[in-house]
């Protein structure tokens, strides 16, 4: 039986079966531990609401009240500890940081081609100094993200005993670098870049999504810092 809830839950609404994780309760050497669970939404007991998030992406709160599982609804034998939850999304969560990059990518080719065609004081305005600087602060911190979420994803494959760390890494720098990169892309589009009509909101929003979506900058700068003992 499984009784809780579960928040901002990623396409929760159009979800036939979701693998819900549940501390399991019991006289067996698994008490304590999390179990992960294959639920039909149409279990007695499954609620869902719909939740709107900024990007307009499907997300739902589920809520579980007395949800009566068979046995053969626990995927594995035995539970799981937090760390082992850690290394089942931390495949998740690489693959978040790549799109991140992406996002960043784009969101960084918008800013340049602007300040290569929008003018002020009758000259361009990415031959103003101050502005190429940020851009080039923009540009240094997404070949330095590049390069972290390559080594994260190649040690996630190779089951490298580092990939936690990497991946932690990659999450939190890549959050970082989107928030600048989304910042300025704002700020140098001027008002222009603050409505509706023009595509820097679209990158803006998922950006907040992501940059939060399974763990924030700071909770995997801390994560990180717990793995290296500082």
């Amino acid at each position: 039986m499984i009784s809780g809830e579960k928040s901002w839950v990623i396409e929760g609404m159009a979800a036939d079966i979701m693998i819900v994780s549940a501390v399991l309760m019991g006289a067996d050497d698994a008490n304590g531990s999390i179990g992960l669970f294959a639920v039909p939404t149409a279990t007695p007991g499954v609620t869902r609401t719909p939740l709107n998030a900024i990007d307009h992406r499907g997300v739902a709160h589920v809520g579980f009240k007395h949800v009566v599982l068979a046995s053969h609804h626990l995927i594995g034998r035995t539970g799981l500890t937090p760390s082992g939850i850690d290394a089942i999304l931390d495949p998740l969560r690489v693959c978040i940081a790549a799109e991140m990059l992406g996002v960043a990518d784009a969101a960084f080719q918008m800013t340049l081609d602007y300040l290569k065609m929008r003018e002020q004081f009758g000259q361009l305005i990415g031959s103003f100094q101050a502005l190429q600087h940020r851009a080039s602060e923009m540009y240094m911190e997404l070949e330095i993200c590049r390069s972290v979420i390559e080594a994260a994803i190649l040690a996630c494959e190779e089951g490298n005993p580092q990939s936690t760390a990497l991946v932690a890494l990659a999450k939190c720098k890549m959050g970082e670098a989107l928030d600048l990169v989304t910042n300025e892309l704002i700020q140098m589009h001027g008002g222009i870049g603050m409505t509706d009509e023009h595509d820097a909101g679209l990158f803006f929003k998922r950006a907040r999504v992501l940059r939060n979506l399974l763990g924030t900058p700071a909770f995997h700068r801390e994560r990180f810092a717990g793995l290296k003992g500082i």
